[in-house]
């Protein structure tokens, strides 16, 4: 009963952010955690379909307004050009209200709710959807988060439609550098069209990235390269129109041959 009241009172102090700040960087985060908090709150008493389209709607919308604030650089230049010509000397120009690298982070935790709630992962059966509404309410930063997710595979119905998301999110808590690289390995085969695999295609690609940077040898940063873009150019190629696919190529074009 208290969990209930605890959360009543979470969405509506979340409802008053989105309705007093709408139009603001604020409401964007605001609206990713309701969508959160809808999908992944109480599901023992809740009507599952509506909370997961409902909360997809949110994340459209936070989705549409984040590309907005991150599509401002020539609005910005424009206004910094005019506080550093005009009035630079006199004020201080006010600072951006949330950073660049900051709504690059959001949007990426938007993007992976929506895959994680769309109908691909939802099923029939009231049962499955519980469990998917469980796990969107877990929280990585808890101490139990690792045994939770274990809970959550020996529950799991055959088939499970979950059961890709949730091996990659024990993959990513992976502490072990090379258990992680071949937990995502295994992912990657056994589930290369689902978005669990997809994201494991990008998640050991942006290792084997960073591995390059730091290897001594030649031949070894080339062939931790082409493995890397190899991958890249697999979500690209599969599923080109796909926010994965926008992050593989910005992490190619982020990487360039030296």
């Amino acid at each position: 009963m208290a969990q209930k009241k605890y959360r009543e009172e979470k969405r509506n102090r979340i409802e008053k952010i989105i309705e007093r700040f709408g139009q603001t960087e604020v409401a964007i985060e605001a609206r990713w955690r309701l969508a959160r908090l809808l999908a992944g709150g109480n599901p023992q008493n809740s009507d599952l379909t509506k909370n997961f389209d409902d909360a997809l709607e949110l994340l459209r919308q936070a989705r549409h307004h984040c590309q907005q604030v991150i599509d401002r650089p020539k609005e910005t230049t424009k206004r910094s050009f005019f506080w550093n010509s005009r009035l630079g000397a006199i004020f201080t120009p006010p600072p951006p209200t949330v950073s660049n690298e900051e709504l690059l982070s959001l949007k990426d935790r938007i993007e992976r709710l929506i895959l994680l709630i769309s109908p691909e992962n939802r099923a029939s059966q009231q049962s499955n959807d519980i469990r998917l509404a469980k796990f969107v309410g877990l929280d990585a930063c808890q101490l139990n988060y690792e045994n939770k997710l274990k809970e959550l595979m020996l529950n799991a119905p055959k088939p499970d439609p979950l059961e890709d998301n949730i091996e990659l999110a024990q993959a990513i808590i992976e502490k072990d550098p090379d258990d992680k690289r071949a937990r995502l390995t295994d992912i990657i085969k056994r589930y290369p069209q689902r978005d669990a695999g997809l994201q494991a295609m990008l998640e050991l690609a942006r290792i084997l990235m960073e591995d390059r940077k730091s290897s001594e040898y030649r031949a070894d940063r080339q062939n931790l390269r082409q493995e890397s873009l190899d991958l890249l150019h697999n979500i690209i190629s599969s599923h080109p129109d796909s926010y994965l696919a926008q992050e593989a190529q910005k992490t190619i074009d982020d990487n360039p041959l030296k």
